[in-house]
């Protein structure tokens, strides 16, 4: 007997599936089956048996295709797995595809014919391929029937060649023609038709919760009703016959279609109706679903609607739809009048924002408002569904970790499992450039870190060997030839690198290069370290060309279980992910056994194929969890929750788009009842979110560009929500947020929200930041200022100094970048590298060659043309400035050693290359103030002691581009009373450095200070020193450590214009340039 149990209420149909199961006289030994929708819904299910009865055990919850197949190979013997699987079908279809050579396949053979990889390319054709077949089989049954009797069918003419292939694909497989579903749903219908009960049949089974199912799949079930009761449960949204609504828009397309065919009287549109427009616009599946239920006349219906209240905007919208109303209306609504809602009810939200993170943000402040608001909700009590979750989930974790328990669902393993995902990588390093960060992504994973013993010393120290060596791509000179067409130079591969780090064990830099190799010096300790990186690189070498060979699916699986025992280490949780992996292999070997696919497989295609397996395999963990529950939109995922949130509603994303294939023929010939479609799909999960909503429904898009502010339309199903709400409400309306959760519109707007204290904190300040110490500390003894290296150490940057001598604080400045091509373009720094190790070998007077020799063996510069071009510009500018340099060094060859004597303290220092009347200092960059400042302190401490000479200075010139001509600037001499006074306030503040920070950042001091003397205006000299504060990526606001210890402007005070116009005011009349 068939019983249709319908309501619009989800847990009302779980009321009555406890009675039905209750009244059924079943063995209690025997499982219970339960078709159910998705895993989900029987999850769900079960939660709620267990909630109602006290218990919930031997509920055999399954999927439609899964239960008829069980069918088949219980009563008509079939095999576990169907021999017509979509993925056992795509190897069958792979392997006679290139074998057909008749003319309705010269477009396939054109297609596979196109340079490539021939094999992935016929696999994915045949991946499409079999899909439809698939799709034929539960869709239209009767065409493949058909051909097998030779009968083309108008839906053929299309794409003659499918027919074919399909007799082809039986003329090789002989034993599937009465294996395939549409000879198996004919076999099962004519052996349930019989009077006798078959054996092995249930004496119940239930259909819960489904929304949509394939006419054969009704036709089965309808059939097995004769024999075992089959009860359906079914959520549906209205108590009244609605199988003859339709949309707004449909109407108009139908009229508008028969007044251009015809010039009479229209056919039926004078019967339509639209009814409630939300179910007619939303419900067209679960319509069908119901039309098709009901064509039967065995069957019988049982009612359980339950009217909702109508004192929210929720309830009066879920009622309207129940009793097929608009506005509390039925029929005309030419006199609506509005409702006016309570000022308090919030139980539909519409979100309009900038981003996927702000649509997170806007949902934690909301949800926190909802909990404040109402205690009897409780995280537990929230679902949250996007298109997409995995779009969403490093949101999820940045803005709820750590503060409202919650467990995400439907992410594929690979977006879960650090060790999958390398797996992944790793099948892709044939067609890898084998980048240095590549490797050092492999090394950080933490399976093959331990794998190797590497902590994280040890992977700081071979991210340093790589880029001291110059490491940047592939494995060597003839592999780059051989893979990618570039001249085979090893210079910056692996092997370049490895050799100067085991040159580096046994020579130092000073022997210069050997065999054209520079070595890189390896601390004594790291030679096993070092051994472990060679081995690593060479296994990665050799699984790189063990996974280039195409090969059969038993060389595959043993290629990738010596690969997984060679890199990976497992522990705990990763040891499933590792045997999944294992799993998918013997999938392979055995789906290839089974379909006799005997030929080699490609590199790419074993890529393809494991990333599609991986892709397939979600995890449901997360989904009703015990905290707000987010999952991604699929079909029965909208059980009840007494808040039900929708992210991502955004136009053209949702409803997702159906993209049939050109061949498909279902597209061809037209849709029919029953028949899936992702946007009707989607339409109709709209709805039933909107009734499965208990006292909030929450819909969030992105109603803004990010860049411009433009307004963007929101998903159609929104639209059309919006304009219900406009039609029956008063005052339900898009709340709009501004682009940043730090606007004053939060904290100043009713109608906005915002539990982000310490945005409020910010705005509420005077912006003035929060000291970093609050009390002055004690100098200790061993920092009391005693040479002149601290002095100018402590001036070079104050903060740093602090932080690091004072406190012990040692930041990690900056972390390796780790570079993936050669040098074509240097930086900055580089271009100074080699400015001043050029300038260097023209001091000491060693050959230029072979400085341009280690340049190139170093890895700094390439060893091309390029190469040169760059090695001989830093050249030029290194010899611009010995030119100058030359004639003062010749003079400057003494050091001078000396003391003098300052408050409280004696003052040490060294000076190199002094003169009878100078004292020399040069550089191959440009002189910046922090050097500048250096010098200053050094003059001061020479003209103290007693030396009346002056300073020059020789750096490269400002602006000089490539002309190499260097910049002289000179410090006249002081008289030693001046010299000392002015040492005696640099250590002032070297003493007031140590008590707490000191902000005197050189440059933008000096900026500070170099406004104010041309403009004399604080406003001006303010912005002009936050202008160099923030000039570039590399400017003193952007280092770590001034960062953590002041901000301009908040900290440009009356000391720091007291500190800058004191030390430059007193140095900068002396020099002259």
């Amino acid at each position: 007997m068939l019983q249709f149990f319908q309501s619009n209420d989800l847990s009302a149909l779980t009321s009555l599936f406890c009675e039905r199961s209750q009244v059924v006289d079943t063995d209690p030994f025997t499982a219970r089956t339960v078709i159910v929708q998705s895993h989900g819904t029987g999850q769900w299910l079960k939660l709620q048996l267990a909630e109602t009865q006290g218990i919930s055990a031997n509920l055999d919850c399954k999927l439609p295709a899964d239960y008829i197949w069980s069918l088949y190979r219980d009563l008509l013997g079939q095999a576990k797995q169907s021999p017509m699987d979509k993925e056992l079908l795509t190897w069958r279809v792979m392997s006679i595809l290139p074998e057909q050579r008749d003319p309705e396949f010269d477009s396939i053979r054109r297609y596979l014919d196109v340079p490539g990889d021939r094999d992935l390319r016929t696999f994915q054709l045949a991946n499409e391929i079999a899909g439809l077949f698939d799709q034929y089989l539960v869709y239209r049954p009767e065409w493949l029937l058909a051909w097998e009797s030779n009968n083309t069918l108008i839906t053929s003419s299309a794409h003659p060649w499918q027919m074919r292939l399909w007799l082809s694909l039986l003329q090789v497989y002989p034993e599937l023609r009465d294996q395939h579903r549409a000879r198996l749903h004919l076999s099962l219908l004519k052996q349930l038709e019989a009077l006798a009960r078959p054996d092995r049949l249930p004496g119940h089974i239930s259909l819960f919760g489904l929304s949509s199912l394939p006419q054969m799949h009704l036709d089965t079930f309808r059939a097995l009703s004769a024999h075992l009761d089959v009860d359906i449960y079914f959520m549906n949204p209205c108590c009244h016959y609605w199988g003859d609504i339709v949309s707004a828009k449909d109407k108009a397309k139908r009229s508008i279609r028969n007044l251009i065919g015809k010039s009479g009287q229209l056919e039926d549109e004078d019967y339509l109706e639209v009814g409630n427009p939300l179910l007619a616009a939303m419900g067209k599946q679960g319509r069908d679903f119901l039309e098709l239920i009901l064509e039967s006349d065995e069957v019988n219906s049982f009612d359980a609607f339950i009217p909702t209240s109508v004192d929210t905007a929720l309830g009066f919208m879920q009622n309207d739809i129940l009793n097929l109303e608009l506005g509390g209306q039925f029929g005309s609504t030419d006199k609506l009048k509005k409702v006016k809602l309570s000022n308090e009810d919030s139980s539909i939200q519409l979100h309009s924002c900038h981003s996927k993170l702000r649509e997170v943000e806007i949902l934690y402040d909301q949800l926190l408002l909802l909990f404040s608001a109402n205690q009897s909700i409780r995280p537990a009590d929230v679902i949250v569904m996007t298109p997409n979750v995995a779009d969403y989930t490093p949101f999820i974790h940045s803005v709820f970790k750590q503060h409202i328990h919650y467990g995400i669902t439907d992410r594929s393993i690979m977006q879960q499992s650090a060790l999958v995902g390398s797996f992944c990588k790793l099948l892709e390093l044939p067609q890898s450039r084998l980048t240095s960060i590549e490797v050092m992504d492999f090394l950080e994973v933490p399976a093959i870190a331990r794998k190797f013993n590497l902590g994280e010393d040890e992977l700081n120290t071979i991210a340093y060997w790589i880029d001291a060596a110059g490491i940047r791509w592939e494995m060597d000179g003839r592999t780059k030839a051989d893979r990618w067409q570039v001249p085979a130079s090893h210079q910056n591969t692996w092997r370049f690198g490895l050799d100067r780090l085991l040159l580096g064990m046994a020579m130092d830099t000073s022997s210069g290069t050997f065999a054209g190799n520079f070595p890189l010096d390896v601390a004594s300790g790291d030679t096993e370290l070092l051994g472990r990186l060679c081995f690593i690189i060479r296994l990665i070498g050799d699984f790189r060309q063990l996974l280039t060979i195409p090969k059969p699916a038993r060389e595959w699986q043993e290629a990738v279980n010596e690969l997984l025992s060679e890199l990976f280490l497992p522990l705990d949780d990763e040891t499933l992910d590792l045997s999944m992996i294992q799993g998918l292999m013997q999938k392979l070997v055995d789906n290839t056994h089974v379909c006799d696919f005997t030929g080699n497989i490609s590199g790419q295609l074993i890529r393809y194929w494991v990333n599609q397996q991986l892709a397939l395999t979600h995890s449901s963990m997360g989904f009703v969890s015990g905290g707000i529950t987010f999952a991604t939109l699929v079909p029965m995922r909208s059980i009840p929750f007494k808040v039900v949130c929708l992210l991502g509603m955004n136009d053209r994303e949702y409803p997702r788009e159906d993209r049939p294939t050109s061949f498909d023929l279902m597209s061809v010939e037209g849709a029919r009842k029953g028949d899936r479609s992702r946007r009707l799909d989607d339409r109709y999960l709209f709805l039933e979110a909107m009734l499965s909503a208990r006292e909030v429904f929450y819909v969030s898009y992105e109603g803004n560009a990010r860049q411009d502010n433009k307004e963007k339309p929101p998903s159609i199903v929104v639209s059309e929500l919006l304009d219900y709400t406009d039609q029956v409400f008063e005052s339900v309306n898009v709340t709009r947020h501004p682009l940043q959760p730090f606007s004053r519109r939060y904290f100043s707007n009713a109608n906005l929200t915002s539990f982000q204290k310490h945005w409020y904190d910010a705005l509420q300040g005077e912006g003035n930041t929060t000291p970093f110490v609050d009390s002055d500390l004690e100098i200790p003894e061993e920092l009391a200022l005693e040479s002149v290296n601290q002095l100018t150490s402590f001036f070079r940057h104050s903060g740093k100094y602090y932080l690091q001598q004072r406190l012990g604080v040692y930041f990690s400045e900056d972390e390796i970048d780790l570079k993936d091509s050669e040098s074509f373009t240097l930086d900055g720094l580089a271009r100074y590298k080699l400015s001043e190790s050029a300038l260097q070998v023209l001091v000491k007077g060693e050959s230029i060659q072979d400085w341009k020799d280690e340049m190139v063996a170093s890895g700094l510069v390439m060893d091309g043309a390029s190469g040169r071009t760059q090695l001989d510009r830093e050249l030029q500018h290194a010899m611009g400035i010995w030119d100058t340099l030359a004639a003062y060094l010749e003079q400057a060859g003494e050091n001078f050693r000396g003391s003098i004597q300052l408050s409280g303290t004696a003052l040490e220092g060294h000076l190199d290359n002094v003169g009878a009347t100078f004292v020399l200092h040069y550089r191959g960059g440009t002189l910046r103030k922090r050097q500048l400042l250096e010098i200053w302190i050094k003059h001061l401490f020479a003209n103290a002691a007693g030396r009346d000479i002056e300073t020059i200075s020789i750096s490269r010139g400002k602006g000089s581009g490539g002309t190499g001509q260097a910049e002289t600037g000179r410090f006249l001499p002081l008289p030693r009373d001046e010299a000392l006074s002015h040492l005696e306030y640099l250590a002032g503040l070297y003493n007031q450095g140590l008590i707490s920070p000191l902000c005197f950042p050189p440059e933008a001091s000096f900026s500070f200070f170099e406004a104010m003397q041309k403009s004399e205006n604080i406003t001006k000299a303010t912005d002009a020193a936050c202008r160099m504060w923030n000039s570039s990526e590399f400017a003193e606001g952007n280092d770590i450590y001034w960062s953590r210890l002041f901000s301009l402007p908040q900290d440009l005070d009356d000391d720091f214009i007291a500190r800058a116009q004191q030390v430059y005011g007193a140095m900068l009349p002396h020099w002259h340039n």
